[in-house]
């Protein structure tokens, strides 16, 4: 079995990912076409969780090399994370493992496509074989806490949490467990204990992340760009983008929109982001100063390129949607890359969008304490009303309050507005198999409700920092 290359795997655990694909790319153009070479580039867009970049080089490994198992396994993971289950699944059931890691691996897999599918049985025999017995492993204790879920006995979730907690983790086990729990209380009415598990994740994530100014970096990207960039000669007019806050209601009006018929979602493919790192390696700068040096020409180069990996990977329809979180630093790059696309911003309430968010394990660093959730919501703010005024016609507005009130009406003006035909099926979206892959998941399968309006009231004890922040709910920009 061909194994990942050292090279590769030491860059990829430092995270020098644009670094070690900058690499491989170049030799690409020096040393012509070679299967290695655009083995090393696969095996990069898999360590990179760039899903739909793993499945588009994946079809250009040789037969050789694609039959591997490393090979298989990889394709099998991007599958999974792009929400391709069935495909995922068949490449597994034929699946034969080279040695006993390869195993694990696809046994891990198995695991979480069940937990997926709610195939409680499914899963609990996968966890047999990975865990002959009990551990303290993220997996462990995730796939564990979902079989007692999906068995309806939420106590003994709810102990097997608790007792973790008790134990010396590591961080990421710990912001995990403390999540996991404080959801669970939050669903009983325990509001209190949940935010203080809620807390008690936020600050172990809060040490594992470097603090970075969110307001000076919009700032900085707002200097940078004061005009609309010289657009590229890309004529496609499928890309749409979905712009918001982690938990502001982007995966639902994703899955409202990937019901049309007319359609393709891509869930939260990172691609556009991947493209802005490598693009920053390449020119040598920062992102902000990135505005500064993108040309026309490779506007082109990397906006045909990332079209490509969209039609690799399955998307279609006359509108591709991607809602890759952290987007709104790079809409004037993905404006100008894409001159026919279109901005549909999603906002919330900030009091219940960050409260959301604190109580759900996210894993970024805007996204640890409410300090940080507060400074990386203003410069959301900051840059969308940026954005809006470089690009008024392109940039849709939809408040998630307004879209639970008015429904049909709001669903029927943006697809106007992406100059869709109307279509029922948008009204139905909680009725679609597609499987979606965010922590919204369960909210995307019930029909549009109010449920998750004002709840930061049931905190509001617990929310004086975020209630200051926000006066009335809203963000108010300093002039």
């Amino acid at each position: 079995m061909s194994q990942p290359y050292p090279d590769v795997v030491r860059a990829c655990h430092a995270e020098q990912f644009s670094a070690i694909e900058s690499k491989y790319r170049n030799r690409l153009l020096l040393e012509g076409d070679s299967s290695n070479i655009r083995f090393g580039l696969f095996q990069i867009s898999h360590f990179r969780k760039n899903y739909l970049n793993t499945i588009f080089r994946y079809h250009d490994l040789s037969d050789e090399i694609a039959d591997q198992s490393l090979s298989r396994l990889m394709l099998a993971q991007a599958h999974t994370q792009a929400g391709n289950i069935k495909d995922a699944k068949e490449i597994l059931v034929d699946f034969t493992p080279a040695d006993d890691k390869d195993k694990r691996n696809a046994l891990s897999m198995l695991a979480e496509l069940s937990g997926l599918e709610k195939d409680v049985d499914a899963l609990k025999q996968a966890m047999a074989s990975l865990y002959p017995e009990p551990d303290l492993s993220r997996n462990f204790l995730r796939y564990q806490y979902l079989v007692y879920e999906l068995e309806g006995d939420g106590g003994s979730g709810e102990d097997l949490l608790r007792s973790a907690l008790q134990k010396t983790l590591s961080p990421q086990v710990e912001a995990t467990a403390a999540s996991l729990l404080a959801t669970k209380l939050d669903r009983d009415g325990a509001f209190s204990e949940a935010f203080d598990f809620a807390s008690r994740g936020a600050r172990v994530l809060d040490q594992s992340f470097p603090k970075v100014d969110q307001t000076q970096l919009a700032n900085d990207v707002i200097c940078s760009c004061p005009d609309p960039l010289v657009s590229s000669e890309n004529d496609d007019q499928r890309p749409t983008f979905v712009i918001g806050m982690p938990r502001s209601g982007t995966t639902l009006l994703e899955s409202i929109l990937a019901a049309h018929p007319n359609v393709g979602g891509v869930g939260e493919s990172p691609d556009p982001i991947v493209m802005m790192e490598l693009a920053s390696h390449r020119l040598k700068c920062s992102m902000p100063n990135l505005y500064a040096k993108f040309t026309p020409s490779m506007l082109n180069e990397f906006g045909l390129e990332q079209m490509l990996r969209l039609d690799s990977a399955g998307a279609s329809g006359d509108r591709i949607i991607n809602k890759a979180l952290w987007l709104d630093r790079y809409i004037g790059i993905l404006a100008a890359m894409f001159p026919h696309a279109q901005f549909l911003w999603i906002h919330r309430d900030p009091r219940d969008n960050l409260l959301s968010c604190f109580l759900h394990y996210i894993g970024a660093p805007q996204a640890t304490t409410l300090a940080r959730l507060i400074d990386a919501r203003v410069a959301h703010e900051k840059l969308m009303r940026h954005w809006q005024n470089l690009y008024p016609e392109r940039i849709f507005e939809v408040s998630y309050e307004d879209l639970v009130a008015n429904f049909k009406s709001q669903v029927h003006q943006i697809l106007n507005f992406l100059k869709l035909p109307i279509n029922d099926s948008c009204l139905k979206f909680h009725q679609s198999d597609r499987v979606v892959m965010t922590p919204s998941r369960e909210q995307v399968r019930k029909p549009i409700n109010a449920s998750a309006v004002a709840r930061w009231r049931k905190y509001e004890p617990f929310l004086d920092e975020l209630c200051h922040a926000f006066p009335n709910g809203k963000v108010m920009l300093s002039s």
